[in-house]
């Protein structure tokens, strides 16, 4: 499973004078699987610490970014198990048709 994840801009709308909604999206290719994308959004405000700025969003997006990657590299390893294809074989002898 060899993994390539790719951050793109998605759209950036303005609020208020100096208020944004930013968002990206995560891709995260799979050479082994389906892989998936996920949309990351927030409130962005210029020139203050309320609610955050955009270090404090890159470290937010970072962060939940990695976890969903650690969460399918999980989700594949469970999919992938012998005992798995070993159920779904059974299961498949045991249906008479």
């Amino acid at each position: 499973m060899a993994l390539t994840p790719t951050v793109t801009k998605t759209a950036v709308t303005q609020r208020s004078i100096s208020s944004w909604n930013v968002s990206v999206t995560l891709t995260v290719t799979d050479d082994d699987g389906p892989g998936f994308s996920q949309q990351y959004s927030t409130v962005y405000k210029q020139g203050t610490k309320v609610p955050r700025n955009i270090d404090d969003i890159r470290v937010e997006w970072l962060a939940d970014m990695q976890a969903r990657i650690d969460q399918y590299k999980t989700e594949r390893s469970l999919f992938a198990h012998a005992k798995f294809d070993g159920m779904i074989a059974a299961i498949n002898a045991g249906l008479v048709v």
